[in-house]
């Protein structure tokens, strides 16, 4: 993006959109046809963001600047026309529209539904995904009738396909369990020889085939679906003022509010309490304490790893948290028959 201003002249632009997460304005010339835009620069002073009306921000106009796109119109005085939509950036909605405005056989215009695109620094990855999850979750809404249970449903389809994944991992954590006894015996025998005692695990893992490091590998799995169920939350028309319980959940696509108070005076917290990333944390912690039950390991990691989710989904939307509690909840379902099945 630009400082100031940038021109662009060799780009023929068949319409132009600008909007937030739920609702866009979309011009499209019909009477004539612009060659190039103009990118322009507004400071914060003219266009205030909510970053630059904090106090340590206020004093440097430059700071999250706003940006003007201009459409250049013909030098001969006339009337032109412009199509203007301007309405929520729901699929049903494009679609209906797109159908009356545009030829299906005309592949030089884009359709209005690619106004809607995931961004940020996670797009490239997320984007597939979030296209895939914008038609499940409808599709489970159809005969649920229930965002809560369409969110379960879709969770509960997202395991099962990343269930080798899991499965896996659940075995091998349970050979870490196994060779609990062995591990500290070598612990108590090399108690002062640290190096050795970590020379001597290793060996010890490697000779049972056992790598822990990749039992990371089902949550790395999980995260694309993760930004991918983020970006359709969080921009999800149908789910915007969707309420689940009256006074707790009133919006899937906005954090839920237990209750609040006047001052921000916590760090992060700010004055709104939202019991759901506390729920998740408990979650997760009896997820890692459960997973290393018999196997001295060490709660620091586990409690670390809880922290930095709590802060991370303090203030996701409700949904994304339904998701993931959800995950981490047939995620405990499905150790636990790896557990019993290995004790069968």
């Amino acid at each position: 993006l630009p400082k100031t201003h940038t021109t662009l002249n060799n780009l023929n632009m068949q319409w132009v959109s600008n909007g937030n997460n739920f609702f866009s304005i979309i011009l499209e010339p019909i009477s004539f046809a612009p060659s190039g835009f103009r990118l322009q620069a507004v400071s914060s002073e003219i266009a205030p963001t909510r970053f630059s009306l904090l106090p340590s921000y206020s004093s440097n106009s430059q700071f999250a600047p706003g940006y003007q796109v201009s459409m250049p119109l013909p030098n001969q005085p006339g009337f032109y026309e412009l199509t203007v939509f301007a309405g929520p950036l729901w699929d049903k909605v494009l679609k209906e529209v797109d159908e009356k405005i545009h030829p299906i056989d005309d592949p030089t215009t884009p359709f209005y539904c690619c106004s809607w695109a995931a961004q940020g620094w996670f797009s490239k990855i997320s984007a597939p995904f979030s296209k895939l999850l914008a038609h499940l979750l409808p599709f489970f809404y159809s005969f649920t009738k229930s965002w809560v249970l369409s969110i379960i449903l879709l969770t509960l389809f997202l395991r099962i396909i990343l269930y080798p994944f899991n499965s896996w991992s659940f075995r091998s954590m349970e050979k870490v369990r196994a060779l609990a006894p062995q591990v500290q015996a070598i612990q108590e025998r090399y108690r002062d020889v640290p190096h050795k005692v970590q020379t001597e695990i290793f060996a010890l893992y490697k000779k049972h085939n056992i790598n822990p490091i990749l039992g990371l590998l089902p949550l790395l799995a999980q995260m694309p679906f993760l930004f991918g169920m983020f970006e359709v939350l969080k921009s999800s028309f149908e789910l915007r003022g969707a309420q689940v319980f009256a006074g707790w959940i009133d919006n899937l696509a906005a954090p839920d509010v237990l209750f609040s108070w006047s001052s921000p005076v916590i760090p992060v917290i700010g004055n709104q309490f939202h019991l759901l990333p506390v729920l998740l944390a408990l979650s997760m912690f009896l997820q890692q304490c459960w997973a290393m039950e018999g196997t001295h390991q060490r709660r620091g990691p586990a409690i670390l790893m809880t922290a930095i989710f709590l802060l991370m989904f303090y203030k996701f939307p409700a949904g994304l948290n339904i998701y993931w509690i959800s995950s981490i909840l047939l995620g405990l379902a499905q150790q636990a028959l790896t557990r019993k099945r290995k004790l069968d």
